[in-house]
């Protein structure tokens, strides 16, 4: 009986999934009607002269012409004259093959969603509305303005039980990757019942839930490799290695190697201030405080690397979370010809599993590793393929439109350079000559670099709040104001949004780019306003003891320091000890680091000991 029921499952499970592969992405809306001109009243924002080719024109049909400002986003707000059921559809208008449009929708000044537009990707929201409800339109460039040829159709459906199933079928699409890996989870489970007395997969079994330490390690593996990649398999691989740590046991060594490491101390003091820092936080704001200090269970990891990795592991992690950008990058490269297609990513910025900006501080630091890799391998064979690997990995960084990843490339250059030559004329100059050289040939090549520089030198001799620079600019001037009022401890981690906000709102009203910013884009700024002077120190302090941590493997001593210009230097311009990414990246090198040096203490001790 079990069989057929399985079988029946399995059969089932594949129909739906054949069904989702093949739906559709828009749906055609039977029986809408265009949004007549006597149904609402719109108004708009930044369409001016000095805005260049910003537009937000109504023109029939219920269609809207939408152009992208230059200097600052085109705004559209409608203002509902009776009760609607909503129909969006974002398109980029045919002609244009560069498109890109990152399009933010409200309703009531409250944000519904936020899409990327490309000419390949059409995207419909649904909203009802009643009467005196306002809806706003938000159309910000992403990537270069040109031919941003932004459409949207706005159609009402009177038929509320059709406008219902339209909603459900698009919630569907909205899921249907999610739908997807379900499906297959549970036809890996109904292949393992219809299997399960099949004797390999029985040992395989056994394996797993004998040989703890091995899991753990092939585990760390497959985390390092996923980390450029998938952030939910990231997740889940990180649950997996925390069960087969605490499956593993003996507590009483690991706790002891734990306590002797000053980077774990200075974790745990930064922590332990965070949630100290609850006490003085507003009650209303306690749970934005806990939603804050949990996201650091993404440091667990580093705590299993350190005490669980075997030493020959190391190398191979290395080369996992470089084929994982690899493949990251060869991805890129092929959004960036148009040889394939991503949702919300466009040939302008073929940043594929992360943010541009973050992934340009993946793109640096691994240029440093490789850099450093090319000067300490030993066969000239390796030094070849590192040195096309750092090549195309430093072109993929200049042609994303992450500023971030871009100046701190020239760090990571320096620092590696530095770091394995002394400092004579020779050195000094071969690393000002790359450092001239490579910005140069960017600027010269890629056309995204030098719109993105002659946009940064634009934003800083006139400085725009509603600019990415200017309103990181802002964030700085507000966090100053805010740590000034509250010097010693801060003003609580629950509270450090709201207190933004108010601050915004007193003393800079007309700052509203800086007001819808969800963290201060600077992480020492961060933690200073959260726990005052203790909190920026104690982050400070966190570095200082990597710092510390004395390696005598020059490639993984190279890293440390990688690793600690890369998170520090970008720390001044985003949140990378908060967001989930850095935080994994950090995990993953700070543990390998330390695991390194647990791995070197013990052979001195032993030589010691032998010679004793």
């Amino acid at each position: 009986m079990i069989k057929y029921i399985t079988r029946t499952l399995l059969l089932i499970s594949f129909l739906i999934l054949f069904f989702l592969y093949s739906f559709p992405n828009l749906i055609n809306c039977s029986g809408c009607l265009p949004l007549k001109k006597n149904d609402y009243k719109l108004e708009t924002y930044n369409i001016k002269k000095d805005n260049k080719w910003a537009t937000f024109r109504e023109e029939k049909n219920g269609t809207f012409f939408i152009h992208t400002g230059e200097s600052d986003p085109s705004i559209g707000v409608y203002t509902f004259k009776k009760n609607l059921n909503l129909i969006l559809t974002f398109s980029i208008r045919s002609g244009s093959k560069t498109g890109d449009i990152d399009f933010s929708i409200k309703k009531n000044n409250l944000k519904l969603n936020e899409i990327i537009i490309t000419p390949k990707i059409t995207r419909q929201i649904f909203v009802s509305v009643i009467k005196n409800d306002t809806l706003t339109i938000i159309a910000d460039k992403h990537g270069s303005t040109s031919a941003d040829w932004g459409n949207l159709k706005i159609e009402n459906q009177s038929d509320l039980k059709q406008y219902t199933l339209s909603k459900i079928y698009n919630d569907i699409l909205i899921y249907k990757n999610k739908i997807i890996i379900f499906l297959w989870l549970l036809i890996i489970i109904l292949l393992h019942i219809e299997f399960k007395n099949y004797q390999p997969l029985q040992n395989f079994y056994t394996f797993i839930f004998t040989e703890n330490t091995k899991m753990i390690n092939y585990l760390i593996i497959l985390y390092a490799l996923m980390i450029p990649l998938s952030l939910d398999i990231v997740r889940a691989t990180a649950i997996l290695m925390i069960i087969f740590w605490i499956r593993e046991g003996e507590f009483t060594k690991k706790l002891v190697y734990i306590k002797k490491q000053p980077l774990f101390i200075a974790l745990f003091f930064l922590i332990c201030l965070l949630l100290l820092s609850l006490l003085w936080t507003d009650y209303e704001n306690l749970r934005t405080g806990v939603k804050y200090i949990t996201r650091y269970w993404y440091i667990i990891p580093m705590f299993v690397i350190y005490t669980s990795i075997d030493k020959k592991f190391i190398p191979i992690t290395l080369s996992a979370f470089l084929t994982g950008m690899l493949i990251s990058e060869l991805v890129s490269y092929s959004i960036f010809f148009e040889f394939m297609t991503i949702e919300g990513h466009s040939h302008k910025d073929p940043s594929p599993f992360m943010h541009h900006t973050l992934y340009s501080v993946f793109l640096a630091f691994s240029a440093g590793i490789l850099l450093n890799r090319i000067l300490t391998s030993e066969y000239i064979k390796h030094k070849i393929v590192y040195t096309i690997f750092f090549t195309t990995i430093t072109a993929n960084l200049f042609i994303n439109s992450g500023r971030t990843g871009q100046f701190l490339f020239l760090f990571v250059l320096a620092s590696v350079l530095v770091g394995h030559y002394k400092i004579t004329f020779k050195s000094v100059f071969t690393t000002l000559s790359l450092l001239l050289i490579i910005p140069y040939l960017a600027f010269t090549f890629s056309p995204n670099f030098k719109t993105r520089m002659i946009q940064t030198y634009q934003n800083i001799n006139n400085i725009s709040y509603s600019t990415a620079i200017g309103a990181r600019i802002g964030l700085n001037i507000v966090a100053k104001d805010i740590f000034l009022e509250n010097p010693i401890i801060g003003i609580g981690v629950g509270d450090y949004l709201s207190k933004k906000d108010e601050m915004v709102q007193e003393k800079y009203p007309d700052r509203k780019t800086v007001k819808e910013l969800v963290h201060y884009h600077n992480q020492f700024a961060e933690f200073a306003v959260i726990a005052g002077i203790f909190g920026l120190f104690s982050y400070i302090f966190i570095f200082i003891s990597l710092i510390r941590t004395k390696v005598t493997d020059i490639r993984m001593n190279t890293i440390k320091y990688i690793l600690v210009s890369t998170i520090a230097l970008a720390s001044l311009s985003d949140a990378m000890f908060h967001l989930n990414r850095p935080l994994s990246l950090f995990a993953l090198f700070a543990g390998l680091i330390v695991a390194q040096y647990r791995y070197e203490r013990l052979t001195t001790i032993s030589e010691n000991s032998h010679q004793a």
